[in-house]
Parts: C-alpha cells; structure tokens; sequence
C-alpha cells in the first residue's frame, strides 16, 4: 500500500534510493553520542519555521497512530503499574535481553522521558550487533515496540536537538541491521523488528522518519556540529530523502546549515557528513566544494584517521564530484606516513577504488598501498570485495603491479571455495587480470570451475556476464564449460531489455575472438538488436565490435549488418569515429561480402585522416577491406600510406602481414605505380604462403571424382601470387582452378571477403578461371557418383557429346544426332563406316558404376546390336577427358572406329 504523507502540508515522501554503491557500506560512526557543544552557541536561537507547517494529530499508518498504547505481556518483574517507578538498579544499558528490556520499558512506558526513549533505541542498535542468534521475543513484542515506537514520535516533537539526534540516529542504525532479515523466523528481534520499523514496501520506514525530518528540520540551527553530522549520517544510512512542496530536500536544509559551519566540523564529523549525500545519491555541487576547499586548507591531516580518509575520497568519487587538490592532498599525507598499518583492507581498497573510479592517477599513492599489501603476512582479513575492487582499481589506473597481482590471485586460488564472492565480486576480479595482461592459469580456472558448479546464474547482472567473459578471451584463458553455461543462460533469458549496448557487444566480441560457437546466442541477440525501436544508443565502438564479431564468427545476418552499418552511416556526423571503428566496421563488411562501394566511399575520408593513429592490425584491415571492395582511393592509398607501413613494419603480425600482401596484389590488379618497398613485399609473401594446406574431406571426395572422369588433377598448387589451389585440372588445353568452398567460404552463402578476392586475384594475376564447387550442392548429391561426376563435367563444361559429335565431323563422318531406332533406342550419334552403319555411344558418368556399365547401360548396347542391327562403339567420359589436343582425340575416334 502507499504510504500517507506524514502532514497534509508536506510533500510524499520521496521512495528510499536504490541499490548505492558497489563498495561495502563502511562501519557505522560510534561517536553517535552528542557531545557538549565545541563552541558557544550563546543563547538558544529563535527556530526557524519548517518549509511547511505541520497538522496538528496523530498519522496513521497501518494501524501506528501517535499516542497509542499496546498492552502488556504481563509483567516479568515486581513492576507490574505504571504509577510506579522505573527500576533505579537497571539501566537502559544494562540490559542484555532485547525481550526483557522491550517489556521493562513498555511496563514503565509513561515516566520514561525522552533521554530514556533515546537510551531504549540506542541499547537495542547494540544488543542488534551482539545478541544471541537463539534469542526469542514474546508474540507481544510487536505491539509493544509500537506502543514505545508511537510514543518516541510524539515526544520528539519537542525535545533536545541531542536526544532528537540518538532517537534518529539510533532507529537508522536498526533499520540498517534488519533491513534484509525479513525471512527469519517469526519471532526473532530481527524479523519482529523488521515488521515493526520497515513494514511492507517499507511504508513504516517512510512514515518514521518522515516523523523526523518534520520534527528536526524547523530546529536545525540550535544542532551542535557532532548532532547535526550525525542527523545527516542517519538519513543517509536509510537512504532517506523527503521532498517538501516546494522541491526541496531535507539534504538540501541540511546542507544549507551545515556549508557555513563546516569549518567548526572534526575529521568524523566531514566523514559522516560527506558519507551521508553520497549514500543516499544527493547531490550538492556547492557541500562538496566546500568540504574539499576547507579539507585542502588545513595545515596537516593528522587529525584524520584512516576510515576519515577512505569515506570522503570514496564519497567525491561515488558522487562524480572531482577536486584534483583534495585528492592530492589526501594521497600526498598518506604516502609520507612511515607505514599503513593503521589502514584496515576496506579502508586500503575503498581509497584505490576512489582514485580510480575519479580518474585521479596518482603514483607514489599506489606504489604505497601496493608495497603494504605485499608485504602482510597475509590476506585473510580483506573480504572478497576488498580484493576485487583493489585489482579492479590497479588495472583501471594502468598500474600494472605483478607482485601485487600475484599475491592476491594466490590468495584467492588457495581459499577453500569461492562462495563468499558474489558476481560482481567475480567479473570484476578476472577483469581486472585480463586488463592488467596479469597471466595467472589456476585464478581463472578456479574462477570458471566455481561458476560452472553453481545451481543458476541468476544473480549475475548483464554487466557481469558480459564483464566475465570478455576477461576470459582477452586473457587467452578458454573454459569451454563457462562459455556454454553463460550462453545458455542467456538465451533462456525472456529478452535483453537489461543488456546495454557495451554488454551486448562485449558479449558476442568475447565469443567470437575465444572461438567459442554458439548459434542460438548470437541468433538472440541479432533478434534483439533488430527489434529495436532505434540504435541512438548504441557508440561506434559497439557498432563495429558486434559487426566484428559476427563476421569473425561467421554467424550472417544481413538484416543486423544493414541495421548496424545504416545507424554508423546515417549518425556518421554526430559520432566520434575512432581508427578502431573505422578498420574494425569495414573490415566487417568486406568479410560479409558487402562490398557496396558507397560505403567504402563514405568513409574514405574519415579513415584518411585518422591514418596515423591505426595500429598494424587497423592498417592491414583496411587495407585488406579496400581491396576486396576493389574501391581505389589514392586520399587514403598512397605514399604517407607506405611510409606508415614502413615505419610498422616489424610490428605486423602474420595474420596483417598476409593481408598486406593482397593489398599489394590488388595495387597489380589496378596495375598502379604503388607498392610495398620489396622488403616489405618479401615478409608479407612469406607469411601468406606459410600457412600449410589441410585438405578437407569434401576436397578428397571431389578430386577422387576429377580423377574418376579422367582429369588427373593436381592439387595444392602453389601459384606465382601465393595462392594454394585446391586442384588444378586442364580442359580442352586450358588450365582450370577447381575450388572446394566449405562452409567458411561463406556467410549466409555468400562468399566472404577472402574468397571473393581469392577468386578475382587468381583469375586475373594467375591467369587460371576459378570453378568454385558449393559444398551444399555437392552434399545433395549424396554418394551418387554417377551425379557427381556429371556435376563435375558440368561445371567445367565437358559436354562430352557435343565435342565427340564436332569430333566426329572434323574427320569426315557426318555424323546424324539422336537417331531413333524401331527398337525405341535413342542413339547419340550414328555414323556410316566402310559402308556399315555404327551406333556411338558417348558414355558419361551416369552409364557407369566404379567405371562398370550400369544395366540400363549394358541392356541399350545389346539390344541395339541385336534389333537394331548396329553395332555399338562406347566412348568412356574418363578415355575422352584424357586427351589434351584435338589431334588426339582424333586419332581416337578412328581407332574405335576401325578407321586407318
């Protein structure tokens, strides 16, 4: 249910931010206490009046109504009446049982003063943090801690600013304990308190100290400094923020009293304060100036301590609030201090998470905590996160610490199980290794054998799944396992609503640079992507990362490429373009085929001028992208372009060098005056043709038919460009280069990149014509030979009758074609010889099995000679396909046919 406003005068309550900060919450200030006033404030200032007034009577909500009474559990000492007197030998904070104490003061509830109600909540936030677990409340307890509950809201109206402070001090530090202990048993202190001060959707939470804030903010200037820090670290550590009617906060109200008499504050005091609006993410621009102004101006920090230090930094960079001098100024006092012992681990990795997380690099201060860390006897004290967000930070900031890295991942690697590391815990850890290029086999081992053996994958946000194995591809470190649990997870999900442009992208990048294969999760996401209403958020850098991978995965879908590739061109004004977009989108598009030059066109311009600023593997892609597109642009080709190679030249790897060399082989093509220097020239041939030939099944099974039709090819033939060949075969004297194309030759059957260009240089340079063999066509030819070395014929345009029947001409027969016989035969060809009529017969692959005739075969040649009267002369497809010359051919003929 919703929750009524406290006062009709008041705005509703504003709904408790959400999930903070990814650090752990720091430990509560123990100085909640109000102490006497550090300073005169003379005589008591006149209160100043509330944004709005408050209506008189109780609030109800679910039954709390101000001023209301519960009844007794039956009295469990001598005191058994109101009218007599609270128990003088027991004090509040004598008590050790929160269910004595919680009757004692429900018994004596009318003489307890305010000071008293104040103790009363304080000593239940300490019996909270030391009770025993086994502990057991009364069914009644729940009616007495509201009785005592409604009775401190209508006291508080008007008390002291120092019991006002406790009361809410001590209720925010409760709520904090029994925040997340709903699921207890029905009469655990956690679970009845819980139901008592937060209720469901947190409605009795807003109603209490929406009781506070009207009750404190009115008197805000008669708080000393230590109350009125400890007021703000209270509504912080609820995350409690109050909209009044005119848009105000009560952050805002507080931090216009605080700002004047922050220099009247103690270390704690700015550490609290500044802990508070970071926590509960308000932002107050004019606060945090001031605090760092002030913090920069005093002579020394010595009067801060460790917890001091780490809460502000943490707090600037939660909040995004930079002040370069402060954090100087803080990493300055503490890398001059003799040691860092006084720091505890969350102390240690809350500052390096701070400076990382603001972009505030500062050496010496990592060099410290690093040198400390180091050289502990051990790390059992620093808690999961303590690890992660220090390696986190360290490779964030680029300081690369092996020492440290090291130690920490054999920390990790020798804790008995990973359970007390939560997702982010995880994704940011091995993050940070494969960031930092910090090599360790056994953490990441650890890391994915853990994952895999959990029940479900649910905890884990997008970032996490995504962060995860991204780290596992960069750092080389393949868990096949891992890759499967995460892909599957993903596609079970009911969409990616939750995924963001970078996590999606980091996603499928991760999968296709670690090989791992998995055509469902990349149909997801292309599913996703294309459903979109619009691609406004997805960068550049997204953009070319998802084309990228797709390509490099050889997973098609031409839709996603036209919707991606539309969105780069159509905001190609509006982005950034960086050499990584540029090299990575086009050479994505060259490896899906799409050579449309109006891309490439496009972007000659944009990749021109960011040349310089390509690394080796940018160059040889667009280069190599460019020539498959055949798209010349001497803006973007020319002799800056060779002198940027020249200067790269030993940094290319094998994989760009090769792709330089068709560049070069392309410049031939066009025939233009631009080439790599020889030297150069000599490196990327050699690295092109380095690879060794694997001979595939399918190119056994095709050059096992060549040769069945009488080819005699050769295979793996290495030509003057520095192709290999699949076979080479010679037809009607002309060399012909039969290519096997597997599924990798294709993108959605669609030549890729490589094999459009491979076609198109040998073609032209090598002078050989490419008859390329689809693998889906042949594997509907199934094992029928006969088919596939008709298939064959076809393709290399051996019409077999049409040049016995030329041939036959050529010495002088005039042969008649397709002569019907009274037997119904069908004859190819019949020729008259010495006087006698001869039936020839041109014999493909079809009249043959294993080069025997076939029955229909055998039975035709019988029954022709013997009704017929003719006798018939075969001529075997593999006997003809033999011959290279027409005189050879010939020749033949007249052999058969008895012809001197």
């Amino acid at each position: 249910m919703t929750p009524p406003a406290p006062s009709p005068s008041l705005a509703a309550v504003a709904a408790a931010a959400a999930a903070v900060v990814l650090l752990l919450v720091p430990a509560c200030s123990e100085a909640w206490t109000c102490a006497e006033p550090r300073r005169s404030l003379g005589p008591p200032s006149r209160r100043r009046p509330a944004p709005a007034s408050r209506r008189d009577g109780p609030t109800p909500v679910d039954g709390l109504v101000l001023g209301a009474r519960a009844p007794s559990c039956g009295a469990i000492s001598s005191a058994s009446s109101t009218d007599e007197k609270w128990p003088s030998q027991k004090r509040m904070n004598d008590y050790e049982s929160l269910g004595e104490m919680t009757q004692m003061a429900h018994e004596h509830l009318e003489m307890l003063s305010t000071r008293d109600l104040s103790a009363f909540w304080t000593q239940v936030s300490k019996l909270l943090r030391g009770r025993n677990q086994q502990e057991k409340m009364e069914p009644c307890a729940l009616d007495q801690l509201k009785a005592i509950l409604l009775r401190t809201l209508t006291d508080i109206q008007d008390c002291s600013p120092r019991d006002l402070t406790q009361v809410t001090l001590a209720l925010a530090k409760i709520i904090t304990a029994v925040e997340n202990h709903g699921g207890m048993p029905e009469h655990s202190p956690h679970r009845i308190l819980h139901n008592r001060l937060i209720g469901k959707s947190a409605q009795h939470k807003q109603f209490i100290f929406g009781e506070l804030t009207t009750a404190s903010m009115p008197i805000l200037p008669e708080f000393d400094e230590r109350c009125l820090s400890n007021l703000i670290y209270a509504f912080g550590l609820v995350k409690y923020v109050h909209v009044f009617e005119d848009g105000s906060t009560n952050f805002d109200h507080l931090a216009a009293e605080a700002v004047p008499r922050l220099g009247n504050f103690n270390a704690q005091d700015m550490s609290d304060l500044i802990w508070a609006y970071a926590t509960a993410k308000m932002h107050h621009k004019h606060l945090f100036k001031a605090m760092a102004d002030g913090i920069v101006q005093l002579d020394s920090l010595r009067s801060f301590e460790p917890q001091h230090f780490s809460n502000i930094v943490w707090a600037f960079a939660t909040m995004g609030e930079s002040h370069p001098k402060l954090s100087e100024k803080v990493a300055h006092h503490i890398v001059h201090l003799d040691n860092l012992m006084a720091f505890d681990p969350q102390a240690l990795s809350k500052i390096v998470w701070a400076y990382a997380t603001a972009g505030e690099f500062h050496q010496n201060l990592f060099e410290s905590v690093a040198h400390h860390i180091v050289h502990l006897d051990n790390l059992m004290s620093f808690k999961p996160q303590d690890l992660s967000n220090i390696v986190w930070a360290y490779a964030t900031v680029a300081v690369f610490h092996r020492n440290l890295f090291e130690r920490v991942a054999d920390h990790i690697v020798r804790l008995d199980s990973l359970r007390t590391f939560n997702p982010q815990n995880l994704s940011n850890t091995v993050w940070a290794y494969a960031t930092a290029e910090e090599t360790h086999p056994k953490l990441f081992k650890k890391v994915a054998d853990h994952i895999v053996r959990l029940d479900s994958l649910r905890p884990f946000e997008p970032q996490n799944l995504s962060n995860t194995v991204w780290a596992y591809a960069t750092a080389v470190e393949y868990h096949p396992k891992l890759f499967e649990k995460f892909a599957d997870h993903i596609v079970q999900l009911e969409n990616l609503r939750s995924f963001d442009p970078q996590a999606i992208s980091n996603t499928v990048w991760a999968y296709a640079t670690a090989g791992e294969s998995h055509p469902k999760l990349f149909e997801k996401v292309s599913d996703h992507i294309v459903e979109l209403d619009n691609l406004r958020s997805f960068v550049p850098q997204s953009i070319s990362n998802i084309l990228w991978a797709y390509a490099t995965a050889k997973e098609s879908n031409n839709i996603l490429f036209q919707r991606l590739s539309r969105a780069a061109l159509r905001n190609r004004n509006a982005f950034r373009f960086n050499s990584q977009f540029i090299a990575n989108f086009l050479w994505a598009a060259a490896t899906y085929g799409h050579v449309e030059q109006q891309i490439f066109k496009t972007m000659a311009t944009t990749a021109a001028s960011l040349l310089t600023k390509c690394n080796e593997q940018e160059l040889s892609n667009l280069a190599w992208a460019y020539a498959v597109a055949e798209v010349q642009t001497p803006l973007l080709f020319n002799h800056d372009f060779i002198n940027i190679c020249l200067e790269k030249e030993g940094n290319f790897t094998l994989e760009a060098l090769r792709q330089l060399h068709q560049w070069n082989l392309w410049q031939e093509e066009l025939e233009s005056n631009l080439r790599l220097p020889p030297s150069l020239q000599e490196k990327c041939y050699q690295a092109f043709v380095s690879l060794d030939p694997h001979p595939s099944a399918f190119q056994d099974d095709v050059v096992l038919e060549l040769s069945a039709i009488g080819l005699d090819p050769e295979e793996e033939v290495l030509t003057k460009s520095g192709y290999r060949l699949d076979a080479l075969v010679e037809v009607n004297g002309h060399r012909m280069a039969v290519e096997m194309d597997g599924p990798t030759h294709f993108l959605d059957r669609r030549p890729t990149g490589n094999t459009i260009m491979k076609r198109r240089q040998v073609t032209k340079l090598d002078g050989f014509q490419v008859i390329p063999v689809l693998y889906w066509e042949w594997s509907r030819l199934k094992k029928d030979r006969g088919k596939k070395q008709q298939y064959l014929c076809s393709l290399l345009g051996l019409t077999l009758q049409d040049d016995v029947v030329s041939e036959l001409s050529a010495i002088g027969l005039n042969p008649e074609e397709e002569v019907l016989t009274k037997s119904g035969y069908r004859l190819d060809a019949l020729v008259e010889v010495n006087g006698s009529k001869t039936a020839v017969e041109v014999d493909g692959p079809t009249h043959f099995f294993d080069r025997r005739p076939t029955g229909n075969t055998i039975l035709k040649r019988r029954q022709v000679t013997k009704l017929d009267g003719f006798p018939v002369i075969s001529v075997p497809y593999w006997e003809w396909n033999r011959f290279k010359h027409r005189g050879e051919t010939q020749q033949y003929l007249c052999s058969l046919l008895g012809m001197s």
